[in-house]
C-alpha cells in the first residue's frame, strides 16, 4: 500500500489511488522546504521541469533536470540546492509496492533481493516519447479529466519504459572525470539554448575535448550536441505549453526561424508546437486516449520485432 501522509504545503496531490498517486511540487528557493523538505514517503519517480543539484545521503551531488528521472527509495534522506536561483518544479509518481516491484523485477531480478530499496541509482534517462506522454499525463489531470483506470494504466506503462534496458547508465571509474561532466551539465541546465562550442565547454572544465566527448557520452549516454538540444527542446515545450509567442520561443533559443524551430520541434516530439499546445489546453481526453494507446502500439510492435 501507499503512505497516505498528508502532503507538503508546496505540492498538490493531481491523482490518488490504492495503485497510484501522482503529485507536483513546486517550490521556490526562498522557501523553507526547499534545502530539505524531510523524507521520501513512498518509492517515487520524478520528472523534474527545473534543473537544481540533488544529493541523496551518502551520495555524490548531481545535476537533476528535465533530461533525467529521478529516483527515490522509500524513507530516502537528501538534499537539494539551486541551480543560478532556479525553484524545484517537478512531476511525481508513487506505484504501490507491489506493482513497483513486478514491473522493475521483470528487468532486473536483483530488486527481489532488497524490496526495501527497488531503486538501485539515483536518476536514470528518459526518452522523449516517454517525457512528452507523461507531460500529457499530467495536463490532462490538470485540466480535470481522469479516468482512474487509465490514469493507473498509463503510470505503470511509463515505468516500464523508464525499466528497460536503455535505462542502464554505466559507472564512470574516475570521480574527478564525473564531476566534471557535472559542471558540465549545470552549465548546458542553465544557458539550454546558447551556442557553446566544445572547446569552451572542455576548457570550462579543465578537459581535452576528446575526453569530454568520451567521458559525457558514458556517463549521460547523450552527445554533448544532443544533451544540449535536448534540454533546450524540453524547456521549449513550457513555453509552448503556457502559450508563449512561437517567434519568441524560436529567438530565445536561438533558432534561426520559426519554420526552424518548429522543425526541431516536431522532429523531437513527433508534433508540431502549434498540435501540442492545442492538445494540452483545449482537449485532454483527445490527446490522452489517440496518442498514448498509438504509442504504446507502436512501442509493442518494435519490442515484437526486436
Amino acid at each position: 500500500m501507499l503512505n497516505d501522509e498528508p502532503p507538503l504545503a508546496v505540492e498538490t496531490i493531481l491523482f490518488s489511488s490504492s495503485a497510484v498517486r501522482i503529485g507536483m511540487f513546486r517550490c521556490g528557493v526562498d522557501d523553507v522546504n526547499f534545502s530539505d523538505s524531510g523524507p521520501i514517503q513512498n518509492h517515487i519517480f520524478v520528472f523534474p521541469r527545473t534543473s537544481v543539484r540533488i544529493r541523496h545521503d551518502g551520495g555524490e551531488s548531481f545535476v537533476a533536470g528535465p533530461n533525467l528521472v529521478t529516483l527515490y527509495n522509500r524513507r530516502t534522506v537528501y538534499r537539494r540546492s539551486s541551480v543560478a536561483g532556479q525553484p524545484d518544479f517537478c512531476d511525481w509518481f508513487a506505484l504501490a509496492p507491489d506493482i513497483l516491484l513486478e514491473v522493475l523485477g521483470e528487468r532486473d531480478p536483483r530488486v527481489a533481493e532488497q524490496p526495501e530499496r527497488p531503486f538501485k541509482r539515483a536518476y536514470t534517462n528518459s526518452s522523449n516519447q516517454v517525457y512528452l506522454r507523461q507531460r500529457r499525463l499530467i495536463a490532462a489531470l490538470q485540466a480535470g479529466w481522469a479516468d482512474p483506470l487509465q490514469v493507473e494504466e498509463e503510470s505503470v506503462a511509463i515505468l516500464r519504459e523508464l525499466a528497460g534496458p536503455e535505462s542502464i547508465r554505466p559507472n564512470l571509474s574516475s570521480k574527478s572525470a564525473r564531476e566534471r561532466i557535472e559542471a558540465v551539465k549545470e552549465l548546458l541546465a542553465t544557458t539550454p539554448g546558447q551556442p557553446r562550442s566544445l572547446r569552451q565547454l572542455a576548457d570550462s572544465v579543465g578537459l581535452s575535448v576528446y575526453h569530454l566527448c568520451r567521458v559525457f557520452r558514458k556517463q549521460t549516454g547523450y552527445t554533448v550536441h544532443a544533451f544540449r538540444q535536448q534540454m533546450a527542446m524540453r524547456q521549449a515545450l513550457e513555453r509552448v505549453a503556457d502559450g508563449d509567442d512561437l517567434l519568441d520561443v524560436a529567438i530565445e533559443f536561438h533558432y534561426s526561424s520559426h519554420s526552424h524551430f518548429t522543425s526541431r520541434f516536431r522532429l523531437t516530439f513527433g508534433a508540431a508546437p502549434s498540435e501540442v499546445r492545442a492538445e494540452m489546453s483545449q482537449s485532454p481526453r483527445r490527446f490522452l486516449t489517440a496518442r498514448s494507446f498509438r504509442w504504446d502500439e507502436e512501442a509493442c510492435a518494435r519490442r515484437a520485432s526486436s
